[in-house]
């Protein structure tokens, strides 16, 4: 299931980063996967742009527990993924439902939680929410 949802989230992307962020990725990779010694990681989707680099996952039923997952996931992506050094990281947790208690915490960890609109397209639910609380 995961795969599909994947397949979903992938061509959505792109126009969800270029309405929000301003900026269109000058390279979008999915299913990235990076080794260095013992530690391992694998990213559903990567976008970059000039001074930013999104880090997408995708779960087919997403729970509280992929929130501590995804901030887990941010830190090895630094260490794994030098290149991108530099670069401000944008969590996002994609999905096609979220459910309200999931998003609440999402927006307390400035992580920003991507599904469907009412099952119209996707989009990020809680945009306004966390850049109103980003420090960055």
């Amino acid at each position: 299931m995961g795969t599909l949802v994947e397949d979903i989230v992938f061509p959505a992307t792109r126009p969800i980063i270029k309405k929000y962020f301003n900026c269109d990725p000058e390279i979008l990779m999915m299913n990235v996967k990076r080794k260095k010694g013992s530690l391992r990681e694998e990213v559903d989707v990567i976008a970059v742009c000039e001074d930013k680099v999104f880090l997408v996952e995708v779960k087919s039923t997403l729970g509280a527990e992929h929130v501590n997952d995804m901030k887990e996931k941010v830190e090895r992506f630094r260490e794994l993924f030098s290149e991108y050094k530099g670069k401000k990281i944008v969590p996002i947790l994609a999905t096609l439902r979220i459910e309200k208690e999931v998003l609440d915490k999402l927006t307390k960890e400035k992580i920003y939680g991507m599904a469907y609109r009412k099952w119209e397209h996707m989009d990020i639910l809680n945009f306004e929410e966390v850049e109103k609380n980003r420090i960055c």
